[in-house]
């Protein structure tokens, strides 16, 4: 039997909020789009505002309707910086990464080696899963979002950022587990992760997310990133790989300037150029970020309807039939 193709859109809480949910599981629906991704990434809409939004009378409504419209919900956040609260960094500053000049720092990441900073961050997380619920039982508790942020101390040092990053992921699933025996989670292959890990083997449960920022989508999937794919589908399951795109993503084509909304540069056939290539190895699940396009500013700005029928072909491209 064909296995199920996750349609997906990766969005933030307001942009949920800028629409209302009935209005946007309506768009979802007629675009047949299957799986939604909530966004929180800590610097502009971090954990509480999507806790608060999931709360509200609008969240509650837009879990409902999406049971009744078979359509699945997950959640792909930066949680770090918020489950290792950077103020412990005064007091113990041994929890936190020391940078490529040998100072410890309590900018970005943690240290992964360090025991006592674990302590705190099981703590945080077995809180959290107690309320986001991803419907697919897949989770994204990514890394911060950075190309130089990884561990120089003596004991991370010897790992590559995909291998220190695979040692976090490793990790928290076995947390996660302990709330829900039925989870997975992902490594995200992205920016300074983009590599296939070179010594840290992933634990059964742990799935590769593929996200190819930066590209130019006129162009197909550049060679250093496609091999870089292929090569992580030696490392992880093709089964249950999973693509990160940007091809709707208004927010990344504004170079994340809410003062500039600037209209993606929407093209079928880039699309479906880069599904086949994808498909070809043997990869049914895509999301693509749609943050700021699903939004009521992003349709006053350039025609909802419009921005309707590009959605509706992002869904059809990706549907297969029975």
């Amino acid at each position: 039997m064909q296995k199920e193709t996750f349609r997906g859109v990766v969005l933030y809480p307001s942009d949920i909020r800028s629409l209302g949910a009935d209005k946007l599981i309506h768009i979802l629906k007629k675009a047949d789009i299957n799986l939604i991704g909530i966004h929180s990434n800590t610097l502009t809409e971090n954990l509480d505002s999507l806790k608060i939004y999931l709360e509200s009378a609008d969240g509650r409504l837009l879990i409902d309707l999406c049971k009744e419209n078979n359509i699945d919900v997950e959640y792909e956040c930066h949680v770090l910086q918020e489950i290792l609260p950077r103020s412990l960094f005064n007091e113990h500053p041994e929890y936190f990464r020391v940078d490529s000049n040998g100072v410890r720092t309590n900018d970005l990441n943690i240290c992964f080696s360090s025991e006592e900073a674990w302590i705190t961050i099981e703590k945080n997380v077995t809180e959290l899963v107690t309320w986001m619920k991803p419907t697919t039982n897949r989770y994204f508790f990514w890394i911060d979002d950075s190309y130089d942020g990884f561990c120089n101390c003596d004991k991370c040092k010897p790992f590559s950022p995909s291998d220190q990053a695979l040692i976090y992921e490793n990790r928290m699933l076995e947390i996660i587990r302990r709330v829900n025996p039925d989870a997975t989670l992902a490594h995200l292959a992205y920016a300074s992760t983009l590599d296939a890990p070179k010594t840290v083997k992933p634990e059964e449960g742990i799935f590769l997310e593929f996200a190819p920022i930066g590209r130019n989508y006129e162009n197909p999937l550049p060679s250093e990133q496609y091999n870089a794919l292929k090569t992580n589908l030696e490392i992880f399951p093709k089964e249950t790989a999973h693509i990160l795109e940007y091809w709707l993503d208004a927010s990344m084509f504004s170079g994340w300037n809410r003062d500039t909304w600037n209209k993606i540069p929407w093209d079928t056939n880039f699309c479906k150029r880069d599904i086949e290539l994808y498909r070809d190895l043997g990869i049914e699940s895509f999301t693509t970020f749609a943050t700021w396009m699903f939004h009521q500013r992003y349709f006053e700005l350039y025609g909802q309807d419009e921005a309707i029928e590009v959605a509706r072909e992002y869904g059809s491209i990706l549907k297969r039939e029975k």
